[in-house]
């Protein structure tokens, strides 16, 4: 059975087991600190939840509802209509939905190098540094014209 889990999942090749990401959205970690916030605020609390609500409200990039809808919606897409050149064929091909995630969630400020999206999302690395260099533009701005700087 194991076997057939490593054959189904490799986040490296963007394969997530039965996940269909045609059919799901991924959540920034700002918007996860608003959903948790939500529950926390009208008394959810164990230790699993605690922990998770510690984390995401000391990783989210902001904290504003109105803040958090527009920079999600900015990035999606943003993210969402770049087409990346792959190294392998020159094919010009959009970014995936973790991918987007990924980028919205790691990108923290102007010194995120791309070996350190290469270690944190290798999917990333079927594109050149060029590339990869110009979607951690992308997410570096739009924070900043959210949040007015990093």
């Amino acid at each position: 059975m194991s076997a057939m889990v490593e054959e189904d999942e490799n986040a490296n090749e963007l394969q997530f087991g039965n996940i269909n990401f045609d059919e799901v959205e991924t959540l920034t970690n700002d918007e996860m600190y608003l959903l948790l916030a939500k529950r926390h605020n009208a008394g959810m609390s164990n230790e699993l939840f605690d922990q998770t609500f510690a984390y995401v409200e000391r990783v989210a990039t902001t904290k504003i509802n109105h803040d958090v809808e527009a920079l999600t919606l900015d990035l999606r897409q943003k993210l969402g209509f770049l087409q990346l050149q792959r190294v392998n064929d020159g094919k010009r091909i959009p970014l995936h939905k973790f991918e987007i995630s990924c980028l919205a969630n790691f990108i923290k400020d102007e010194d995120t190098s791309v070996d350190e999206i290469l270690s944190l999302v290798p999917s990333m690395s079927r594109f050149p540094v060029d590339q990869i260099e110009l979607a951690i533009n992308i997410v570096i701005e739009a924070k900043e014209r959210a949040g007015g700087g990093l």
